[in-house]
């Protein structure tokens, strides 16, 4: 399908994540492990035979994390040309207009009327839910969303490729390369295979041919094969496993051993199948009791982090308890009356009332968001919720910062104690795998080394539950008629915490929530009360407040520079990416600046506005020089010749893609308003029938008030 273009809409309901733990390395099962020790040690591209026939039972990439839930996958297809008739910003709303139905907000089906008519001439839509009860119609997902939990499917894979499963060597290194070489032979066959498309005719340019008739269609599963993939090998059960050097270590015993652990949404065990961020944990933690039939104390202090991705793994301290009754130590939540046994060299305080106070985090720019990260990691510490997994800085552009909007990330928590250990001993599990550590630097073994044990232990801790939303916002809602101050904002976005009312339309039809739930106890108890009740027995990691560097605990002085130096080159890896994410997004504002975008026109006579739009202005390289463009509008004279009717004009600023309004009256004279990107540029008019003459974008221009055109932020759709 040559003359389409595909916008592919994704909505994830995530249940839970199974995973795996690399390092020590993970076991074959006696099959795959005689498969790899019949590889070569050396590539060769010439002899292919043994190369092919592996590749083809194993693959290339082994799953090493899949999140399991439910999935909507929405299709639009679009004819090319209306990419060269329409803006990209008229297009991605028809888009977001097809799908509103998946929006939380969503009520009614009506979403059909907001689509113009030329768009659905033109396109197809497609959808399937993945999950659940998949026989429901999409356009009812609402209703599909609970059978997720029934039935759930991996929607999400987190792929590690075959060769990082062996040990530095030759053989790994041979396997990579044969990796690398399939992937680009399969990667110039598909370069040619469109090359091939793109030579049988050119995609038409205006859209002229007769119009599609418009569907909307169930996809094939056949179709999203790959996002419904279950035959992938991934039963950790049959990772059993090729020793590297001699070691017994085994990461089923030290899960069994060390979890479950405190985590972002709850209790969880990293790299356990069997692990939930709920009801599973809870219930593999009540059969942990003590001598004295009491409960221990969840797993929240001595647990590992990366700090280059915000990962939770395996606890790398020693967490242990009293033996004998009398030497016990209690803690009583204060909500359920539940006791727990506080374990060895770790001291619990009740968290103080000023650790419970709402917060909002109001972020204008991706940057602000991303440096969330950077100052936790030279504080020392590391906040919860949205916070705590790292977030490629393009994909929070993309998905909160594009179309004018910012987000705001607001905390309700309710901390329930804090924890701390001064005794730093590492556990068996966590002593293994630094005597695995080779002494001579190798970049591959200590990388693996950091994917399972990170790069520092948590040794100060804020444990509890917690109610979290976060908002998108028009960036507009700071100017234009009506505007807010952070002040004002900030009181909107906790009274939308706190589920109160008091805030007013203007703020609520220009705000939409993206995501609003709680972290920690039973998450689908609607009672506050109630749910405040279970957050003991399933409590969320809040906040680090303190961790230290792995090699803080190391002793040898070279596997802990060896370490050390390891660390660093992953932490400057992370910052490259960052940085080279950021010149990408510079680059994209660019081009959108530069690319045509929607305007109207205000003409202001005898006090009232008369608003012509929306319209079109053109982009940058047709605008750019000289006298611009000319809009349809036409500027009256105050003779009764129309003759002496002047065009309204504008002219896009080559180096930033602002607007300019501009009218030439005349040989000589010329009114022009400011360069401007988001607003207004207008001037008054003394020569002309008209007093004042307004170009406004990323604004709707009314007529509401006399003796102005006023320019007003746009609202969201739905919103509640």
């Amino acid at each position: 399908q040559e003359y389409y273009n595909l916008a592919l809409t994704l909505k994830q309901i995530m249940w839970y994540t199974l995973s795996v733990t690399t390092y020590p390395y993970p076991k074959l099962n006696s099959v795959a492990k005689l498969a790899f020790a019949q590889l070569p040690s050396e590539f060769d591209s010439n002899n292919l035979t043994t190369w092919e026939q592996f590749i083809q039972a194993y693959g290339t990439h082994v799953v090493v994390s899949a999140d399991m839930g439910g999935l909507v996958w929405a299709e639009t297809w679009y004819e090319k040309c209306l990419s060269y008739e329409e803006s990209e910003t008229w297009i991605n709303k028809q888009v977001e207009n097809s799908w509103i139905l998946f929006s939380t907000g969503y009520k009614g089906d009506d979403h059909k009327s907001q689509i113009d008519q030329r768009f659905k001439q033109y396109s197809i839509f497609e959808s399937l839910l993945l999950g659940g009860t998949e026989s429901v119609e999409p356009s009812k997902w609402s209703e599909w969303i609970p059978t997720v939990r029934s039935n759930p499917r991996p929607t999400f894979y987190r792929l590690m490729p075959l060769y990082t499963l062996l040990p530095s060597g030759k053989q790994r290194k041979a396997l990579q390369a044969a990796i690398t070489y399939f992937r680009q032979t399969a990667d110039t066959t598909v370069k040619e295979y469109i090359s091939e498309l793109e030579s049988v005719a050119s995609p038409p340019v205006k859209c002229g041919r007769t119009p599609l008739e418009s569907t909307a269609r169930h996809i094939s599963k056949r179709d999203v094969n790959s996002t419904n993939n279950t035959d992938i090998p991934v039963d950790s059960s049959n990772f059993t496993l090729p020793e590297t050097k001699s070691t017994n270590f085994t990461t089923a015993k030290a899960r069994e051993v060390l979890c479950p652990i405190v985590g972002y949404k709850g209790s969880f065990c990293p790299g356990d199948n069997n692990s939930t961020n709920s009801s599973g944990a809870a219930k593999q933690r009540r059969k942990r009791a003590s001598s004295i039939n009491l409960p221990h104390l969840p797993h929240g202090v001595g647990i590992t982090i990366d700090i280059t991705t915000g990962e939770l793994l395996l606890p790398a301290l020693e967490w242990t308890f009293p033996s004998s009754p009398g030497s016990h130590q209690i803690w009583t939540d204060s909500y359920s009356n539940q006791s727990y046994v506080i374990p060895n060299d770790v001291t619990v305080t009740d968290a103080l009332a000023d650790e419970n106070i709402p917060t909002v985090h109001i972020f204008k720019t991706q940057r602000e968001l991303a440096n969330e990260w950077t100052q936790g990691y030279g504080k020392s510490s590391w906040l919860g919720g949205q916070f705590g997994l790292v977030k490629s800085i393009l994909n929070l552009y993309k998905q909160f910062f594009t179309d004018n909007q910012a987000t705001a990330i607001s905390q309700n928590p309710l901390a329930l104690y804090k924890l701390s250990v001064e005794n730093l001993r590492l556990n068996p599990y966590a002593k293994e795998a630094v005597s695995a550590l080779p002494l001579v630097y190798d970049d591959v073994a200590y990388n693996d080394f950091i994917n399972s044990w990170g790069t520092h232990i948590a040794v100060e801790t804020l444990i509890g539950g917690m109610t979290e939303q976060q908002i998108l916002f028009k960036n507009c809602l700071f100017s234009f008629y009506g505007a807010l101050t952070n002040t004002n904002l900030e009181a909107y976005l906790k009274q939308d915490l706190l589920s109160q009312t008091s805030y007013t339309d203007y703020y609520v039809q220009r705000r939409k929530i993206e995501l609003n739930h709680r972290l920690g106890g039973d998450i689908e108890q609607t009672n506050l009360t109630e749910w405040q009740r279970t957050i003991s027995l399933n409590p969320a990691l809040l906040k680090i407040t303190g961790y230290r560097p792995w090699s803080d605990l190391i002793t040898d002085e070279t596997k802990k520079s060896n370490l050390e130096r390891a660390i660093t080159a992953r932490t400057d890896k992370a910052n490259l990416i960052r940085s080279k994410e950021e010149s990408e997004i510079n680059e994209q504002r660019v081009n959108g600046s530069y690319q045509s975008v929607s305007a109207y026109v205000g003409i202001l006579i005898n006090g009232i506005c008369n608003v012509t739009g929306p319209i079109t202005l053109g982009n940058v390289s047709q605008c750019g020089t000289g006298n611009g463009c000319s809009t349809p509008v036409l500027i009256k004279s105050q003779t009764a010749d129309f003759l002496a009717d002047h065009p309204l004009r504008y002219v896009r600023d080559s180096a930033t893609g602002f607007f300019r309004a501009k009218l030439n009256v005349g040989t000589n004279s010329v009114y022009q308003g400011i360069r401007i990107d988001v607003g207004c540029s207008f001037f008054s008019t003394p020569t002309e029938q008209s007093s004042a003459v307004y170009l406004c974008s990323g604004c709707i221009l009314t007529a509401s008030f006399s003796n102005r055109c006023t320019c007003v932020c746009p609202t969201y759709q739905n919103q509640a």
